[in-house]
This record gives structure tokens, sequence and C-alpha cells, in this order.
């Protein structure tokens, strides 16, 4: 099954209206596919000198663990290979954030915080990964 982020994004952007005004201002949305957290977030991030900290990613599904131990693939491969479970990852100020998973919670998706953006001048995005526990740093290429 799939999930579809479209009413979500609809509501929370404010792609209803006729002023397309914002109920909750978003900074960046990521539709994380395969090796979508390292290139897709990097990709909107690191131009801009940003970084991220993943701190408290979802737990990877069973079946995705079980083909990564098959493969006995390291976590960096894991993280350029497959999303891990994540979906969607959303930029939004902490303010807001509250209210984020709130409205996901209206439209039957399951949100929370998962880590923070912050600005200097390392470009990197650091994952806490769920698969074993390790830090996985990826850099700006």
């Amino acid at each position: 099954p799939c999930t579809l982020y479209d009413p979500f994004l609809t509501t929370i952007n404010g792609w209803w209206t006729g002023k397309f005004k914002p109920l909750i201002p978003v900074h960046l949305i990521a539709h994380i596919t395969g090796g979508g957290i390292p290139s897709k977030l990097g990709d909107l991030i690191f131009p801009r000198g940003f970084s991220a900290d993943l701190c408290d990613l979802w737990e990877p599904p069973q079946i995705m663990r079980q083909c990564v131990e098959w493969r006995g693939m390291n976590d960096e491969d894991t993280w350029e290979t497959f999303n891990g479970g994540q979906r969607v990852l959303m930029g939004v100020s902490a303010k807001h954030a509250h209210d984020v998973i709130i409205c996901a919670a209206d439209h039957n998706i399951q949100a929370k915080g998962c880590g923070q953006i912050v600005h200097d001048d390392t470009t990197q995005i650091r994952i806490k990964s769920p698969f074993t526990g390790k830090d996985v740093v990826f850099g700006q290429k």
C-alpha cells in the first residue's frame, strides 16, 4: 500500500485556496525514495549552506532490514540505496512542528520530528542509523 500525501500537502500549503496562503510555512519538502536522504535532501540544503542532524528517524520495515542483512550492506551503502522507510521529510520551524504533526494526523499520516536543519559551514547530513545505531555522515559532493 502507498501513502498519498497530496491532500495533506495541499492543505498545509494552502493550495486549495485561490490565494495560496499556507496554513504553516514549509521551507522544504523532500520525497525520500531510494538514495533520497543524501541525494534529495542534500541537493536542497547543501547549496544554501545548511546541514541536517537526523537523530530520530522511523524504524525501517523488517523486510528492508532483511534485505540489508542479506546483501551485507554497511550503513553508508544502505542510506545511499534505500530510503530506510522514511517517505517524506519536511523542513519547518520548530515552533510549527507540532502543528504539522497534528495536520498530518488529520490526514491519517503518521508524522514526527526527526531532527533539525542548521546553517553551518560543514554542509553535511548526519543520520543516527536505526539499522545499527551508528552515526553516518554524508557531506556535500
